[in-house]
């Protein structure tokens, strides 16, 4: 029996995938959209064999404010949102934040996709999907940020912080926030703080 008895080599194989890519129907990786997905770029360097020495990471952590935790009292002499001192933190030492602006500030905690606890306003257009509030950690704005998902505060318990301001309408929001801070801003201080 010969190498070509079967009349397949050399032979143009009918291809069962066309249809669907070429009206539209074909599936890519690049469709695939889950809840909190992240996505990977690979850069190749176009320098060979170089030797990375710095990498900024400044823009993947969030961007930075004007708000200092030096400011803390003065922002708490205006009465414009509901704070939390360190002494009141510690007095809850063991419950979640969530649990914590939930039940002492009457915030509204929304559930996330997977279950978590996410600080928010109901919709002002009073559509169905909540809104959820502007967070600054140690003065770094972490959400809302390309990429960022709002913090789990399940997560986050009272005795992690130093003190913790809840500007609950976006007329509160001090004046450094008030452009990413439309449905209001929380602002955690660390106890790790600098």
């Amino acid at each position: 029996m010969g190498a070509n008895d079967t009349g397949v080599i050399g032979q143009s194989i009918k291809r069962k995938e066309d249809v669907r890519f070429l009206t539209g129907a074909g599936q890519f990786t690049d469709d695939v959209n889950q809840p909190n997905q992240v996505h990977a770029v690979f850069l190749r360097s176009p320098h060979a064999h170089a030797r990375i020495r710095k990498v900024d990471t400044a823009k993947a952590k969030g961007q930075a404010t004007e708000l200092k935790f030096a400011a803390f009292g003065a922002r708490q002499t205006k009465g414009q949102g509901r704070f939390f001192t360190r002494a009141q933190l510690d007095q809850a030492s063991g419950r979640p934040l969530a649990n914590l602006l939930k039940a002492d500030a009457g915030a509204f905690i929304a559930d996330g996709p997977r279950g978590e606890s996410l600080l928010a306003m109901r919709s002002p257009t009073g559509g169905a999907s909540p809104c959820y509030t502007a967070v600054v950690r140690d003065g770094v704005r972490i959400y809302p940020f390309t990429g960022a998902t709002p913090p789990n505060l399940d997560k986050i318990f009272a005795e992690q912080l130093l003190g913790v301001e809840l500007y609950a309408r976006p007329a509160t929001v001090p004046a450094e926030l008030r452009v990413a801070a439309k449905c209001g801003a929380l602002v955690l201080w660390t106890r790790d703080a600098k």
